[in-house]
């Protein structure tokens, strides 16, 4: 087998691809390199496998990070620390990656992961950054890619969980699996006079970010930074034209509660940027679950597979991560695990002297 890498692939074939394998998710698409390239000046890596006959059994997209990112770290402890000195020296990441094309093949895997570490140690890089491996085929059996990463050298730095519905059952099938206090929810809502409404124009988006913008001050999540508004342009700029990114919200009257984006991508819809205003949270209004329930609703009649609620936490620590779990189970999704892969790269000093430490602390790898 052998190894390609370019800094740019055709987007029609590199997409095409992706969404020939089951857990091909907008995060592997030449989309997201657009965005990433925008957003944050990373260099995408396109990385292929092809065996004798001119196959492709394997494929990455992952980011060459070249200098220091404006990040926000979690406080001044010894976890913002490692993240500011991370950010200080290049390193690759990437998200849901790689994939398999076709049949998992180990030879593939092995090849992919090889070449990968050679065109580490040519872009003089000093850390695997906390990838995630692919996690959107559900049924499938266990991938190859895990024990074919911890042989590579890698480690898991860390593990979070999410909830994947399965879509494929058909609307009445997924309604069924709601909990009774979902369903209580939903007709509260209705009563209550809220309606949904999708943003179909640059202009509503303006309109949503300012209150996106002025909800979000409520939010009490660790790390967490308002996007400014040039993260929605550039989201809108490259995912919308193509249907992969959409936005909902929740309103009652002329006041908006509630919102949520979606990534959308192979029949894989994923969340993300869950707001809710101050008032519908001091009121406990029902914006939030009608607003599922309508999201959901339309995946399936779109003819989605997967829908991603996007993180709990494996065991929640505060009450708030208690009650985001909560919330999320009610819709009656299956829960996967997602494990982060890193790597030290002992070929530069930084990386040496790096493993060093860990093995003398008894750190795995």
């Amino acid at each position: 087998m052998k190894a390609i890498i370019k800094d740019h692939w055709d987007p029609e074939e590199w997409n095409k691809w992706v969404a020939s394998s089951p857990s091909g998710t907008i995060f592997q698409t030449t989309h997201w390199a657009a965005v990433m390239g925008e957003r944050n000046k990373w260099a995408p890596r396109y990385l292929v496998v092809r065996d004798h006959e001119s196959k492709q059994p394997s494929a990455l997209l992952l980011f060459f990070k070249k200098k220091f990112l404006d990040v926000p770290l979690s406080g001044a402890n010894a976890r913002g620390l490692t993240r500011l000195v991370r950010e200080l020296f290049p390193s690759y990441t990437w998200l849901y990656g790689p994939l398999f094309l076709g049949e998992e093949d180990q030879t593939a895997a092995k090849c992919l992961l090889s070449a990968l570490d050679k065109k580490a140690q040519e872009d003089g890089i000093h850390f695997v950054d906390k990838v995630r491996l692919p996690c959107h085929d559900m049924g499938s059996e266990a991938s190859l890619w895990a024990p074919s990463f911890l042989e590579a050298g890698y480690r898991i730095e860390r593990e979070e969980a999410t909830l994947l519905l399965d879509l494929r059952c058909g609307e009445e099938d997924l309604m069924s699996r709601y909990r009774q206090s979902a369903r209580k929810a939903i007709r509260r809502a209705r009563d209550e006079g809220i309606q949904i409404k999708e943003i179909s124009t640059l202009w509503e988006l303006s309109q949503y970010y300012a209150f996106f913008k002025r909800a979000s001050r409520r939010k009490d999540i660790e790390g967490f930074r308002v996007p400014p508004w040039q993260v929605f342009r550039s989201l809108w700029k490259h995912l919308q034209p193509d249907a992969c990114l959409r936005f909902f919200a929740a309103h009652r009257g002329n006041e908006t509660l509630c919102g949520l984006g979606i990534w959308k991508f192979n029949g894989i819809w994923t969340e993300f940027f869950s707001v809710q205003s101050e008032k519908s949270f001091r009121e406990k209004l029902y914006g939030n679950d009608l607003l599922k329930d309508e999201i959901l609703r339309t995946a399936v009649r779109e003819g989605a597979r997967v829908y991603d609620l996007a993180g709990i936490s494996p065991d929640p620590a505060t009450p708030k991560e208690s009650g985001i779990r909560r919330f999320k189970e009610k819709w009656g999704g299956e829960k996967v695990t997602i494990r982060m892969f890193g790597k030290t790269c002992r070929y530069s000093l930084l990386g040496r002297t790096a493993h060093l430490v860990r093995k003398l602390k008894g750190e795995n790898r």
